[in-house]
């Protein structure tokens, strides 16, 4: 149940990034506010 509440989260991870992507292409801090946010939510799990 755990692995697959990640695997959703993963999901919803790339969804936003990848919207992040298609509209701020040339705004580059946001798309490091979105990594950054990635990144400290994958930290939690580990």
């Amino acid at each position: 149940m755990f692995t697959s509440f990640i695997m959703i989260e993963d999901v919803l991870f790339a969804v936003i990034l990848r919207l992040q992507l298609s509209f701020w292409k040339d705004n580059n801090w946001t798309l490091a506010f979105w990594q950054d946010i990635l990144l400290a939510l994958l930290n939690q799990h580990t």
